[in-house]
């Protein structure tokens, strides 16, 4: 009889046990998925932070843009920074302007599938979204943005390049005519500072050949008095005047015969010129950082050999900034050999690389930094140290990666205040 009473007693419990198991596991199940929810509402908030920042202010940049092309860059933005992620439906996308008060609205309305919460009966839950940002009139801006042309970068990698660069000049410059402006230096083993100042007071060009000289003799020799032939290619002055921008006066720079990328352009705000030097970037040769870097440099201060940047009290009496962006996708392959840069020296061009580094935030530029892809333990520190803040160097891994990264670079360039 005693043994019936344990036996039913048991089962009771087994049974009392089995209906608690299920609402537990129901419960943590929910929990889970609140907690996925939760994650991916706050991965929708700060990607829809980041969208109406760049349509803001590609909005006060350019105010013939209507409030539906702004609407279409804070889309982009909003899905290259997470924001529409597989399991989110996006049900609507809306950005508003409010001209009176100079603030954006962004409101962004969907649902997210449940996981074990379906077993209860909700298939999904709704996830809302709804962001302000108000905007502050900025400073001039004169971004550089020194890229990495090398033949690694040829293919998918130049492609996401590309976008990143239209995404950054979208942000900064909108149409045109206004008072930021954006250069480009594409850099290889050289850099090309264009054939039009083959005479100019800064350029050496005595070592170059030249043709249709003043040459009345019967040889094929030619006395040098014909027009030289060049590509745009410039080495390097001595140490250390192949880092500084200075003493063009007095010791130009050489100009050389060799391979190199497209040419430099020059700071502007004509948006088509940009976009244009873009797309003709071209993947092709070796590595030398430091080149590159240089000639950001020379291109964003107001003296020769580039004189469109602004003074650095003119620039910072009006509050505004001037930047360099350096992307690489690999380490230094090459090193000056004065002119050239045919050397194989890795330690001395990373050596000149940090230096040169150190040299321009010396003269108050903002250097943003981007590893792209990049493998290489070495060059990941050298560009991390070059960075002018801990928030300044981007370890971009793909392309998706490198969007976010042009995209961070730009809000910190600007001066727009989320108000909600």
């Amino acid at each position: 009889m005693l043994k019936k009473f344990w036996a039913a007693r048991n089962g009771n419990v087994a049974m009392m046990f089995g209906l608690l198991i299920i609402p537990l596991i129901l419960a943590g199940g929910i929990a889970a998925d609140m907690m996925r929810i939760g994650k991916y509402r706050a991965q929708m908030n700060e990607a829809a932070d980041s969208g109406i920042l760049a349509a803001a202010r590609a909005k006060m940049l350019d105010g013939t843009l209507t409030i539906a092309e702004a609407e279409t860059i804070a889309r982009r933005y909003f899905d290259a920074n997470g924001g529409n992620h597989p399991t989110i439906e996006i049900h609507s996308f809306t950005l508003t302007h409010d001209t009176d008060e100079g603030s954006f609205r962004l409101v962004v309305t969907g649902q997210m599938q449940t996981a074990l919460i379906r077993v209860a009966g909700n298939e999904y839950v709704p996830i809302n979204i709804d962001t302000q940002a108000k905007v502050t009139p900025a400073g001039p801006i004169e971004t550089v943005m020194v890229l990495d042309n090398t033949g690694s970068m040829a293919g998918q990698k130049l492609a996401d390049l590309k976008s990143a660069a239209h995404m950054l000049t979208d942000m900064l410059v909108g149409s045109g005519g206004g008072q930021h402006r954006v250069a480009l230096v594409p850099f290889a083993q050289y850099v090309n500072v264009g054939t039009g100042n083959v005479a100019a007071s800064w350029i050496d060009a005595s070592g170059l050949p030249t043709s249709g000289g003043d040459d009345d003799d019967d040889d094929d020799d030619d006395d040098g008095g014909g027009t030289p032939i060049w590509d745009g290619c410039v080495g390097s002055r001595n140490y250390p005047l192949n880092l500084h921008d200075s003493n063009f006066d007095t010791t130009p720079v050489p100009a050389i015969t060799a391979s190199c990328p497209d040419p430099i352009l020059p700071l502007t705000n004509n948006k088509s010129a940009i976009t244009g030097a873009i797309n003709a970037m071209d993947a092709d040769g070796w590595t030398y950082i430091a080149t590159g870097l240089s000639w950001g440099l020379r291109v964003i201060s107001d003296g020769a050999p580039f004189t469109e940047g602004l003074s650095t009290s003119d620039i910072t009496s009006q509050s505004g900034i001037k930047a360099i962006i350096l992307l690489t996708d690999g380490a230094n392959t090459r090193a000056p050999s004065y002119p050239e840069h045919d050397s194989s020296d890795a330690i001395l061009a990373d050596n000149l690389t940090a230096e040169m580094c150190t040299y321009a935030k010396a003269q108050g530029i903002r250097i943003y930094t981007i590893a792209f892809e990049v493998t290489d333990a070495t060059t990941v520190t050298l560009m991390s140290d070059c960075a002018s803040t801990d928030g300044g160097f981007f370890d971009a891994g793909n392309g998706a990666a490198l969007t976010q990264a042009f995209s961070t670079i730009g809000v910190s360039l600007t001066d727009l205040a989320l108000t909600k």
